[in-house]
């Protein structure tokens, strides 16, 4: 069992109260502790008090920076015991600070992205950036969130002809610590223009026969015939509008992210719209090989039926 701590990041919003109630309950289920971060932001004195370029925190910033903190500790207290309860003040870049605290926990855990638009374009979202840089599973929390619907993890398969392992099975690790029910998804999508030529000609009931068909295969390859009860949805629409809308029945989103392990690593587009706009929490899960590939010749077979 991973001994190590669920790291919850907090800056004193109704998200930071949310991703701190989800953290508590995995970490008391599971036994582990919960370690609190809050990031203060850089000041860079314009006078030439201070090295231009070298982080600088006022005394009012600090004392902020501990309030917040101080005001996240003692919400936690409340929730679980105190020794296993830890936390830390930082400064810098909130992305650059969380990311380093990851090297020593089993998950991060935040509130729902409320990045600006405007910033969202130009610099890119924080939880985006850490979900797409850190080594350990990452949850995005609705600040509305309350776990007080049936259990259902919902696992997004963005591509069937490669399916990951890890996922699959950590899909079946969450349902089973949550005693819930999993699903599979697989969305498909086309531009309108080509999509509207290709609703012409294809045959979506055959589609969503092979693309459940091989998921199916790749669940018991993951995880043996054993596996108990899944289900598999093959949707054709657009893959963040569909998920979204299963958000509204799930008590997880579990998402892949294939890391490169490069500075230009990001997450997809769907995962993105997905940590504003899911009514559950998000988990975005690094993975990486083995995948189990569809079989070509019976994926012709399917198209040739």
């Amino acid at each position: 069992m991973d001994t190590r701590p669920i790291v919850v990041g907090v800056d004193g919003s109704d998200g930071s109260a949310a991703a701190i109630r989800h953290g508590a309950d995995r970490a008391y289920a599971s036994g582990r502790g919960l370690h609190l971060v809050h990031v203060a932001p850089v000041f860079i004195p314009m006078s030439g008090a201070a090295p231009m370029g070298t982080p600088y925190l006022p005394q009012d910033f600090d004392t902020v920076g501990k309030a917040v903190l101080a005001e996240a500790v003692e919400y936690a207290r409340a929730l679980m015991p105190s020794e296993r309860l830890t936390s830390t003040l930082t400064v810098g870049s909130r992305s650059s600070g969380l990311l380093h605290e990851a090297r020593h926990a089993s998950e991060i855990v935040f509130g729902e992205d409320r990045t600006p638009f405007l910033e969202r374009i130009s610099f890119g979202s924080m939880v985006a950036q850490v979900c797409a840089h850190s080594p350990v599973p990452v949850t995005c929390v609705p600040e509305s969130w309350r776990p007080d619907r049936p259990e259902l993890v919902v696992v997004g398969i963005h591509d069937y002809n490669h399916i990951s392992l890890e996922l699959v099975r950590a899909g079946f690790a969450a349902a089973q610590e949550r005693a819930a029910g999993i699903e599979f998804i697989h969305v498909w999508d086309l531009p309108p223009g080509y999509g509207r030529m290709v609703d012409s000609v294809m045959d979506f009931p055959r589609w969503r026969t092979m693309v459940e068909h091989f998921v199916a295969k790749a669940v018991i390859e993951a995880v043996g015939h054993d596996a108990g009860a899944f289900d598999v949805r093959a949707v054709h629409g657009h893959p963040s509008h569909e998920l979204q809308d299963r958000s509204r029945e799930a008590t997880l989103i579990l998402l892949g992210h294939h890391r490169n392990g490069g500075f230009f690593d990001h997450l997809g587009g769907t995962g993105r719209a997905l940590l504003r706009t899911s009514d559950c929490p998000v988990e975005v899960l690094p993975v990486s090989d083995p995948v189990v590939p569809v079989d070509v010749e019976q994926h012709d077979e399917f198209l040739r039926a």
